[in-house]
């Protein structure tokens, strides 16, 4: 009743897993120059798979592989073809936006404890129109092999043009000495060549999800809270203040209201003549 029973054409079903094979080995030839090693290796499996569960399913029947393996073969070859460089900022290849956003996101929903140290580099936009770009981005890709050498590759985001975000170790010691060491670091000068530059810092310490419990109140808070700074006197280390989300929120609550009456017109305008 319950068994299951090759049918007369299950046959087919074995021809088809070889054409995969030969369609693998014909696409392959045709598009070698334009497919990675890991898109390469993705594609291997997931043509060799379906051949290999049928084969399987063969000597076994009432084994059902068949499914599992073609949707384990299709996961596979869906992350190796993602566009990595979507999340890779093009000028100096560290994380971008889009990575901070994606990362950080998981990371909360996991309920995963985060610190991330703020950067924003005051006199950046003078750098770029006093030195030639290649030489400023450069300098640039100087600054962050350093920071990646204190909190290790893949842990520095480029969110704007001029304020980098540092994912900090969940270690407090540790914590505290990547924190000093690139606090100490930004009252020297970085050298390059025969060119000597100070770069003026603000930062700002955020802590997840004691400071912001989304990746969205995250960067607000990152991107606003330097205004509490006094820009280019104050290069402490300074945590974000809290108070600038409630802050934010009213803005755009009044924003909306605004947007709202002007869409329904419903602003009355009242004269009042001054004596």
């Amino acid at each position: 009743g319950n068994t299951y029973k090759h049918g007369s054409l299950f046959f087919c079903l074995f021809l088809i897993a070889i054409l995969y094979v030969i369609d693998f080995f014909i696409q392959t030839i045709k598009n070698r120059k334009t497919i990675s090693h890991i898109q390469l290796f993705s594609i291997m499996i997931y043509s060799l798979v379906p051949v290999i569960a049928q084969i399987i399913q063969i000597f076994i029947p009432r084994l059902m592989i068949m499914g599992f393996c073609i949707s384990l073969a299709a996961l596979l070859i869906y992350i190796s073809f993602e566009n990595s460089s979507e999340y890779l900022d093009l000028e100096t290849g560290v994380f971008n936006r889009k990575a901070f956003i994606t990362l950080t996101r998981y990371n909360l929903d996991i309920r995963k404890k985060l610190s991330f140290l703020s950067i924003k580099i005051e006199n950046l936009t003078y750098i770029y129109n006093t030195i030639e770009r290649q030489t400023s981005i450069e300098l640039i890709n100087n600054v962050i092999q350093f920071l990646e050498n204190v909190v290790g590759r893949r842990k520095v985001y480029k969110l704007t043009e001029d304020i980098f975000v540092i994912e900090l170790s969940s270690d407090e010691r540790q914590k505290t000495v990547q924190i000093e060491r690139i606090h100490s670091r930004f009252f020297e000068k970085f050298n390059f060549g025969e060119i000597s530059i100070s770069l003026n810092v603000l930062m700002n310490l955020i802590y997840c999800p004691e400071d912001a419990t989304t990746v969205e109140d995250t960067i607000d808070l990152i991107e606003n809270s330097f205004s509490e700074i006094v820009a280019g006197l104050n290069k402490d280390v300074v945590r974000a203040n809290k108070s600038i989300l409630v802050k934010r929120r009213r803005e755009r609550k009044i924003l909306e209201i605004l947007e709202k009456a002007i869409e329904t017109e419903s602003f009355e305008v009242i004269y009042q003549p001054i004596y």
